[in-house]
């Protein structure tokens, strides 16, 4: 069981790397569509574009080294709640995306939820040796 869940973390892992990368890479290939997407209260949306790229691929990095992962995990997660209002915005105003299905648009919000899961699980996966268990270790169950 230990196994698997363990292939699982790291298959996460990867999935998020690549994701968050992919997705980072997007905000400045692409940095009017993502722009457009953006609620119209927030000023300066072609920065906060650009900007939370660099947030999207410095914390995929950070999941990579084991040192840095829990924090980048952590961190990742609280991006995913605070760029929700844009998922919001999308879902409650289709016809602002017309090439974008309604259903899809709707569905990215539960998917928001699914990633900020996988964000904060990626966060407590270690590689490598462990410290064995203090009351493990005190009976002698290594």
């Amino acid at each position: 069981m230990k196994r698997a869940q363990a292939l699982f973390d790291k298959i996460a892992i990867y999935f998020m790397v690549a994701l968050f990368i992919g997705v980072g890479v997007m905000h400045f290939i692409k940095t009017e569509t993502f722009a457009s997407a953006m609620p119209e209260y927030l000023p300066a949306k072609i920065l906060l574009v650009q900007l939370t790229g660099v947030i999207e691929i410095l914390g995929a990095l950070g999941l990579i080294v084991e040192k840095t992962r829990k924090p980048a995990g952590i961190c990742i997660a609280l991006f995913l709640v605070c760029v929700f209002p844009v998922n919001l915005n999308m879902a409650l105003n289709p016809e602002l995306f017309p090439k974008i299905p309604v259903w899809a648009l709707w569905l990215r919000l539960p998917i928001q939820g699914l990633l900020i899961w996988l964000a904060l699980r990626s966060s407590r996966y270690r590689t490598g040796c462990q410290k064995p268990d203090k009351a493990a270790d005190v009976l002698g169950n290594q």
